[in-house]
C-alpha cells in the first residue's frame, strides 16, 4: 500500500479519491501526519521550517552600514507592491492573480515571519520609514 499525505494541496483528496476520508473502514495506517509547529516535517533537517526558527536567506544581506535591519539600495517597497498587485485589466499577468495572492502574503507575514520571540521595543525604535512615490495610486 502506498503512503498518502493528507494536506490541503493533495489533488486526489481535493477532487478525486476521497475514500480515506469517507470510508471509516479504510484506516489511516498509510497516512503521514505533520506536527503543527513544523518540527520534524523535513526528514533531512527536522528543524527546517519549524516555529521559532529563522527563515532561510535566499539572497545576500544588503543592510545599511552598522545596521542589521535596514535594507538599502533596493526598489521602493510601494513600487514593488503596486507592481505585483496592479489590477489594471490591461496588465496581462501570466496566470492571473486572485485574492489568494493577498491571503498567501498575509500567511507568510503573520503566520510564518512574525515571531513572538522578536517583540518590537516599546519606544518604536525598530520602525522602518519609506517614501511613498508621488504617483502612488492608493496613498
Amino acid at each position: 500500500m502506498s503512503q498518502k499525505v493528507l494536506n490541503t494541496t493533495d489533488s486526489t483528496l481535493a477532487g478525486g479519491d476521497q475514500s480515506a476520508l469517507i470510508d471509516p473502514n479504510a484506516g489511516f495506517d498509510n497516512v503521514v501526519s505533520y506536527s503543527i509547529d513544523g518540527t520534524g516535517n523535513n526528514g533531512s533537517d527536522p528543524s527546517l521550517g519549524a516555529a521559532y526558527t529563522d527563515e532561510a536567506r535566499i539572497a545576500p544581506a544588503n543592510f545599511a552600514s552598522g545596521s542589521s535591519d535596514t535594507p538599502v539600495d533596493g526598489p521602493n517597497p510601494r513600487v514593488i507592491s503596486n507592481t505585483i498587485f496592479n489590477n489594471d485589466p490591461n496588465n496581462n499577468v501570466p496566470g492571473g492573480r486572485s485574492a489568494y495572492t493577498y491571503a498567501f502574503g498575509q500567511f507568510i507575514d503573520h503566520d510564518i515571519d512574525l515571531n513572538p520571540d522578536q517583540q518590537p521595543p516599546a519606544d518604536g525604535s525598530n520602525t522602518l520609514s519609506m517614501t511613498v512615490p508621488d504617483d502612488d495610486p492608493a496613498l
